[in-house]
């Protein structure tokens, strides 16, 4: 009697999950085709290792550490958002660099956001003067054009690649092909964070070893509830000592004020997030190491909190897959 539940119970829970793929993918086709077909202009031209730099405090610890050995310049560099304002983006001069929060992109984005014009105008400015090597700068591509209106960047060294972010919904299968091909990205609603877009393009790019920085992604530590029952959040990042930032309501994309309840889905999903990367590596034969100490994620190998996180060899020869 049992068996038999057991057997229908797998029926219909086939036939349902059958059901909502079809009309998750048909959702998915519906906003690739509204946006516009577009497929991200990756190859495979890429090999070795790479360290994504994230946004998060623990950055500030390990940055002084990285040109203590020669070994950093054996390796390529991923950078978000400001860090072209810190002295040693100079010294490491990374190969690639990511916006893709809406504040980044253009000028109406960033006063709804209340992003520092002042500073994305240093950034940008920075970014058309003192960038003399081959730079790949990728952004949104349904928001390039915009972005290349507002940012006026035609440095001759600097490459604007736009990147199809559209989250992918629909059957499983499907996902790792679509996503390999650039039509799609392997998450599943809305990105969440620039790292998940970054390790993305570093996958589609050939890379062999992603070694991630700055990914505390302790969200929940930086929260509270005012007396009005308002959620606020303050944002820190490994710069916040310069740029400093106040604790503040939490609105969504719409406008509105977030709950707890939305806050912590919110980041319910961006940990899932990481977990499809993960599968994506997997599949893409790429290998992910998360060598920021205490950091949340639990969807990548990391290093222990023994290991010094600018020790490029020691984390290689022991967490590293070999160069194709």
């Amino acid at each position: 009697m049992s068996f038999i539940y057991r057997a229908i119970k797998y029926i219909f829970s086939s036939i349902a999950n059958c059901i909502k793929g079809f009309f998750g993918f048909s959702y998915w086709l519906l906003q690739l085709f509204h946006r516009g077909l577009y497929i991200t202009p990756l190859k495979k031209t890429c090999s070795g290792t790479i360290a994504v730099m994230g946004n998060g405090p623990s950055l500030k610890e390990v940055l002084p550490f990285f040109t203590k050995n020669e070994e950093y310049k054996s390796i390529d560099f991923f950078v978000v958002n400001y860090f072209i304002l810190e002295e040693l983006f100079f010294v490491l001069k990374p190969k690639h660099y990511i916006f893709t929060d809406a504040g980044f992109l253009s000028s109406k984005n960033a006063e709804n956001k209340n992003v520092s014009i002042d500073m994305m105008k240093k950034v940008f400015s920075s970014m058309q003067n003192d960038v003399d090597w081959e730079l790949n700068l990728y952004v949104p591509h349904n928001r390039r054009k915009s972005f290349i209106e507002f940012s006026e960047i035609s440095n001759k060294n600097i490459n604007i690649i736009g990147v199809n972010t559209l989250p992918y919904k629909g059957f499983n299968f499907a996902r790792n092909f679509m996503c390999k091909r650039g039509i799609s990205i392997p998450v599943f609603d809305g990105v969440g964070s620039v790292i998940l877009v970054a390790i993305y393009v570093s996958i589609n790019n050939g890379y062999n070893n992603i070694l991630l920085y700055g990914v505390d992604h302790d969200f929940f530590k930086s929260i509270a509830v005012d007396d009005n029952n308002c959620l606020c959040e303050e944002d820190k990042y490994f710069y916040s000592d310069k740029y400093k930032s106040t604790l503040s309501v939490n609105y969504n994309m719409h406008g509105n004020q977030v709950s707890v309840k939305e806050f912590f889905n919110k980041l319910a999903k961006l940990f899932g997030n990481h977990e499809l990367m993960h599968n994506y590596a997997e599949s893409s034969e790429a290998n992910i190491i998360n060598c920021t100490h205490h950091s949340f994620i639990d969807a990548y190998k990391r290093i222990p909190l023994d290991m010094p996180a600018h020790d490029f060899n020691a984390i290689l020869n022991r967490f590293g897959k070999p160069h194709s």
